[in-house]
């Protein structure tokens, strides 16, 4: 479908005096340990090098290339043409089979099967609502083909590994289609949450929102 853009939005999307338009991406992602999922939890909130206040470390370049809380620092602007929620694991181990943590790590693919059949997304720009999108399923980890596989070493297997067996490549068709005009300086926030009862994952598990599109910089 052929998105048809207003005379504001074409405005916002062509180049301004001494700029450089490229293509871009923000994220942030929050490492959970295993336990209920209420939330809501925000996105985008959290600078680098900031505490994050839903998981209480300090975010990383690793976790968030925000530079200040909920805005872009003037003078940058960005047009967002598709959200992804990757959704993975916090923590790959080598754990003994027949154990309490081995139950724990063979169920993360059952966590992630309901974490996509669950949860509600929503995305605000000042003090508009822009998006309300429920299940998480339907924005798309954005990350291609993925897998993980178990590995006994005998018939009296003392040990297993999940890992991750290939990343695949990225689609174009993973991810939900916007075009959300996000001015320099201007608020924004993502936020994901379980109203309608909590969500008890048995595995560390990692939730990112990217917002994928075109940043608009000074010409360098």
């Amino acid at each position: 479908m052929q998105e048809v853009l207003s005379p504001k939005m074409q405005a916002f999307a062509g180049l301004r005096g001494g700029e450089e338009a490229i293509r871009y991406s923000l994220y942030h992602a929050k490492d959970f340990a295993a336990g209920a999922l209420l939330g809501p939890y925000s996105f985008f909130n959290v600078p680098v090098g900031a505490q994050d206040p839903d998981t209480g470390v300090a975010a990383t370049a690793e976790d968030t290339n925000m530079d200040a809380a909920s805005l872009l620092t003037a003078p940058n602007r960005f047009m967002a043409v598709k959200i992804c929620v990757p959704i993975g694991p916090s923590t790959l181990t080598l754990i003994p089979v027949g154990s309490a943590a081995d139950g724990a790590t063979e169920s993360f693919k059952d966590d992630v099967t309901r974490l996509t059949w669950r949860g509600l997304f929503t995305f605000r720009l000042l003090n508009k609502e822009y998006l309300r999108l429920a299940p998480l399923g339907l924005l798309g980890a954005g990350m291609g083909v993925w897998g993980a596989v178990s590995a006994a070493t005998t018939a009296a297997a003392t040990s297993i590994t999940n890992a991750i067996v290939g990343n695949g490549a990225p689609s174009h068709n993973e991810g939900y289609r916007v075009i959300l005009p996000l001015e320099t300086q201007t608020t924004f926030q993502a936020q994901i949450g379980f109203p309608k009862a909590a969500l008890t994952t048995l595995a560390p598990t990692r939730i990112a929102v990217h917002l994928h599109g075109v940043m608009y910089r000074p010409e360098q």
